[in-house]
């Protein structure tokens, strides 16, 4: 179940939700349990800043790419 909840969150951000999250709660009865997962979308945005990998000389950069 939490491997599905990272997979939602996985496939959320990928659509441009970086602020999403996924919760989950179990309810367990005699014959089957209950799984609810919660979604916190949060803000969709269509621009992406990462921080750029290489360091030369401590030289921090920012990037800025469109999504796809």
């Amino acid at each position: 179940v939490a491997e599905s909840a990272r997979a939602l969150t996985a496939f959320l951000q990928s659509k441009g939700y970086f602020d999403a999250r996924v919760t989950w709660t179990r309810e367990r009865f005699e014959r089957f349990d209950r799984v609810i997962f919660r979604i916190e979308q949060g803000g969709y945005s269509d621009e992406v800043f990462v921080r750029c990998c290489t360091r030369s000389l401590n030289h921090r950069s920012w990037s800025r790419l469109a999504s796809s």
